[in-house]
C-alpha cells in the first residue's frame, strides 16, 4: 500500500510540475505510442484462437509496448508512462506439441516431445525522469523511470509428452513460476501481487563524419521490479486422471502435486539494445543499417531514406523477421508501421510507432 501511495504522490508531482512551468520558447509536450510484437510459430490473432493458422515451428514469442506522455524543456524531461512486456521462449517441440493438441492433430509416432518454456512478462506504469547532454561529439540522454507493477508472470517449465494413439497422450513436467494469474493449475488468487521498482535508460548519438552516424538505445539497461505477496507454484503436474471431449480427444487437464505459496519476489527485467547506423549518401538520400536485441530474439533490419527539407521517408526490411517497415517524419510528427503480411490476421509480426509533439 505504501508503494501505492508513493506513486499517486509522484503523478502529484509530474502533473504539477507540469502545470507550474511557465511557456518557453523551447517548451512541448510529447506523446510516444510503440508497439513491437512477433510470433515465430504461429500468426499473432492466432495466439488466442486455439492456434488456428498456418504453423511453422519457432521458440519464440514476444510483445513489447509502451504509451507515454511528457513534458521537456531545454535539457531535461518528464513523462508518465505504461508498458507491457511479455518475453517467451520454448522448444520447437513444445510449439508441436501445443499445436497438434490445441487443432486435435495426431501427435508423431514414437517422438518424446520435450517441453521447455520460459516467461519473463509484466505491465507497469510509471513515471520517467529524464536528461540530455553531450560529451565531446556524443550526444547522451540518460532516464530513470520508477516502475508500479500490476501483471506478472515469470518462471519456467520443463517436462515430457508422449503419444499413445492419435487422440491420447501422457505427460508429466516441472514448473517453478510467479503470476497474477495461475493459468496452468487455475489456482484461485484472492488478491494480485504488487511491485514497485526502477528502470535505467541510455540512448547515446554520434556524428562520426560529415555523412555517417551512428545511434544506441540501450532500455532497461538496469532494472528490477520488487513485488509484494506474489503468489508461486513449485508443482509437478501429471496427466494421471484424464477426461475426454465427445470427439474422444483428451483434454488438457494436468494433475498437481508440489507447494503453492505467495513470497516477496525481485523479477529482473532484461536489457532492449537497439542499434543503428545510417549513412547520408547524398543530401537526399540515406542507408541505415539497424540492430535489435530483446533478450528472445534479434532482429537486423536495412532501410533507405528520402530527406526533404522538412520531412523523411523510410522503406526497410527486416530480414529475421521478413517483414516491411514504412516510416514517415516531420519535426513534430512521427508514424511507423511494420508488418510481414498485408493480411494483418496472418501476420506473425506487427508495429507501430507513433510520436507526436507540441511546442509552445
Amino acid at each position: 500500500m505504501r508503494h501505492s501511495k508513493l506513486f499517486a504522490h509522484l503523478i502529484a508531482i509530474t502533473i504539477s510540475i507540469l502545470l507550474s512551468q511557465p511557456a518557453q520558447a523551447n517548451d512541448n509536450i510529447f506523446f510516444q505510442l510503440s508497439s513491437f510484437n512477433h510470433s515465430e510459430p504461429i500468426a499473432l490473432k492466432a495466439l488466442n484462437e486455439s492456434w488456428d493458422s498456418e504453423f511453422t515451428a519457432g521458440e519464440k514469442i514476444l510483445s513489447l509496448s509502451q504509451i507515454e506522455l511528457g513534458f521537456k524543456q531545454d535539457n531535461w524531461q518528464i513523462s508518465l508512462f505504461q508498458r507491457f512486456d511479455y518475453l517467451v521462449k520454448f522448444s520447437k517441440d513444445t510449439s508441436e506439441f501445443i499445436y497438434a493438441t490445441e487443432n486435435k492433430l495426431p501427435l508423431e509416432e514414437n517422438q518424446e516431445y520435450q517441453l521447455e518454456l520460459e516467461s519473463r512478462s509484466f505491465a507497469a506504469s510509471g513515471v520517467k525522469f529524464a536528461i540530455n547532454s553531450n560529451w565531446q561529439d556524443i550526444n547522451w540522454q540518460l532516464g530513470i523511470s520508477y516502475l508500479q507493477g500490476s501483471k506478472l508472470t515469470d518462471g519456467a517449465l520443463n517436462g515430457v509428452a508422449t503419444r499413445i494413439n492419435d487422440n491420447d497422450y501422457n505427460f508429466n513436467f516441472d514448473v517453478d513460476y510467479y503470476y497474477d494469474n495461475d493459468f496452468i493449475f487455475d489456482r484461485n488468487i484472492e488478491q494480485s501481487p504488487q511491485g514497485y521498482g526502477y528502470a535505467i535508460d541510455l540512448a547515446l548519438n554520434s556524428q562520426l563524419s560529415e555523412k555517417w552516424s551512428v545511434r544506441l538505445f540501450a532500455k532497461d539497461l538496469l532494472a528490477q521490479i520488487f513485488w509484494q505477496d506474489a503468489p508461486r507454484s513449485v508443482v509437478t503436474g501429471t496427466s494421471d486422471t484424464k477426461t475426454y471431449d465427445e470427439d474422444g480427444y483428451v483434454i488438457f487437464n494436468p494433475v498437481a502435486s508440489g507447494t503453492e505459496s505467495t513470497e516477496d519476489f525481485t523479477q529482473r527485467i532484461p536489457i532492449k539494445l537497439n542499434l543503428s547506423s545510417t549513412y547520408r549518401i547524398t543530401p537526399q538520400h540515406s542507408i541505415k543499417f539497424g540492430y535489435r536485441n530483446l533478450d528472445v530474439a534479434e532482429f537486423y533490419n536495412l532501410a533507405y531514406q528520402y530527406h526533404t527539407p522538412h520531412s523523411r521517408f523510410d522503406v526497410g526490411y527486416y530480414l529475421s523477421a521478413q517483414a516491411w517497415s514504412l516510416s514517415y517524419q516531420r519535426s513534430w510528427f512521427k508514424l511507423q508501421l511494420l508488418t510481414d503480411d498485408l493480411d494483418w490476421q496472418e501476420a506473425k509480426t506487427l508495429g507501430v510507432n507513433l510520436g507526436l509533439s507540441y511546442r509552445f
